[in-house]
Formats: C-alpha cells, structure tokens, sequence
C-alpha cells in the first residue's frame, strides 16, 4: 500500500473505533447509572447536559453531554496525544445510533487508537 492509501486506513480506523467507544461507553454508562437516561429526554432547553466527566482514570479528559435539541450525544475526548470529538444521534426506542461522526480530530492517530483500546479493556475497571 502506497502512504496515502495508509493514512485514510488509519483515519478510517480512528472514525470507527471512536464511534465504537462512543456508543459502547454511553450504553455501559446507563447500564451502571440508570438515572442518567432521566436526563436524556427532550426538555425546553438548548443548553448541553453533562451526563459523565472522567479524568485521572482514563490518562486524560472524558466528556459526555446530552444535547436536547436534536436528541443528540456529544462526546470529548482529550489525551496528551490528541483530541477526538463524537456527535451522533441515539434513538431509544431502538437502542441504536441514527447517525454518527467524529466530528473533530486533531493529534496522533496511533497514539488515539492505543488510548482507545486501553479504555475499552478497562471500561469495567473505571466505573469499580
């Protein structure tokens, strides 16, 4: 494979593997907190709602908000090695994302596919 070839397989892979955590991290998080689905409910407000901050246990920044208008999740996600940003659209009737999209990406994407694999091997460890 030629460079350019590897650099959009690995951008590819850095989409998908933040859209994965995004979406694996949210359900886990209201499996282990199910009041947080009570916030999540179309309200008369514009203002973003922060459902989970992580720091020290994740090497970094983790953020999630809930985004009223839209039905939209937010999600940030800062290392020393890069930031990723998630916006997707969550139906929960369905239980599944109507749309998704890494929204932001600015550092070392082997870096952030390293921190990605670490947090989903010690997703249970985090929330204990």
């Amino acid at each position: 494979m030629d460079n350019v070839t590897n650099k959009t397989v690995l951008h590819d892979m850095v989409v998908y593997r933040f859209l994965q955590l995004t979406m694996v991290f949210l359900e886990f998080s209201f499996e282990r907190n199910p009041d947080l689905v009570s916030l999540c409910h179309p309200a008369d407000t514009d203002e973003k709602i922060k459902l989970v901050e992580l720091s020290s246990e994740v090497e970094g920044t983790v953020e999630f908000f809930y985004l009223p208008k839209g039905n939209y999740f937010w999600a940030c996600y800062t290392a020393e090695s890069f930031k990723a940003e998630v916006l997707f659209q969550y139906n929960f009737q369905r239980a599944d994302i109507q749309m998704g999209t890494l929204n932001y990406f600015e550092g070392d994407e082997t870096m952030a596919l390293a921190w990605v694999e670490k947090f989903l091997n010690d997703l249970e460890d985090i929330f204990f």
